[in-house]
């Protein structure tokens, strides 16, 4: 999932409209709209992400995430040692 993926995703979660987020960072709902879909061909500044964050209420470390899917858990459960 790309970074724009992740912030329009969590967006969405929070129920907040483009211009309600707009209206809360200053940022112009083209520039949030480019963010998400990664039409500008720029990334977006650390100050932008920081806004966007404290905006949508979430850890900025939030928008890197990936999220496991269950098949990649139970890899990874199989792949752990054992522990007596």
């Amino acid at each position: 999932m790309t970074l724009g993926n992740k912030i329009k995703e969590i967006r969405k979660i929070k129920g907040m409209s483009l211009t309600k987020l707009s209206q809360i960072t200053g940022l112009s709902r083209t520039t949030i709209t480019e963010i998400e879909n990664a039409t500008n061909g720029r990334n977006p500044t650390t100050s932008t992400l920081d806004k966007l964050a404290e905006a949508l209420q979430v850890p900025l470390e939030d928008f890197f995430k990936e999220e496991k899917t269950r098949s990649e858990e139970h890899t990874s459960e199989l792949q752990s040692p054992v522990r007596s």
